[in-house]
């Protein structure tokens, strides 16, 4: 999970390949090119991997564009019944993992779009106020 919206986390895989017709649009490269000065050692796409792949259709290749990621769901949470609360929780922790359940819930981690529509989905099954809403948002490049 994203902590911090625009910081390349640091197993992001960098790519060098400026003679990809890909570069340009790619959030590999983007990386490559933010890549910060003092980091010795980086994990990078293989340059001789992404020279077996037909021009323009690089293996590795994400686009990079900002996605609209969320963060915490208290506010949607407090629109659940009291005896339903229990039964989001476990669903949520059984899907995704005890310490997700807590971290996400206020919004220490950021929530993609997809992870998003699982969580708004448990929550209106649990009879939260539809649609649901989450506490803030950010628009931001999804790094996952």
């Amino acid at each position: 999970m994203i902590k911090e919206a625009n910081k390349i986390p640091g197993d992001f895989a960098y790519c060098f390949a400026a003679c990809c017709p890909q570069a340009e649009t790619c959030l590999h490269y983007f990386a490559g090119k933010k890549t910060d000065p003092r980091r010795e050692v980086l994990h990078c796409v293989n340059p001789a991997y992404i020279a077996t792949a037909p021009a323009g259709q690089c293996p590795a290749y994400r686009e990079a564009i900002k996605v609209r990621m969320a963060r915490g769901y208290l506010n949607s949470l407090k629109t659940v019944p009291a005896g339903n609360i229990k039964s989001v929780a476990e669903e949520i922790k059984g899907k995704y993992g005890f310490g997700f359940y807590y971290r996400t819930r206020k919004g220490t981690y950021l929530l993609p779009p997809d992870i998003q529509k699982d969580i708004a989905d448990i929550l209106t099954r649990h009879g939260a106020t539809d649609p649901v809403e989450f506490d803030c948002y950010e628009e931001c490049y999804n790094w996952d």
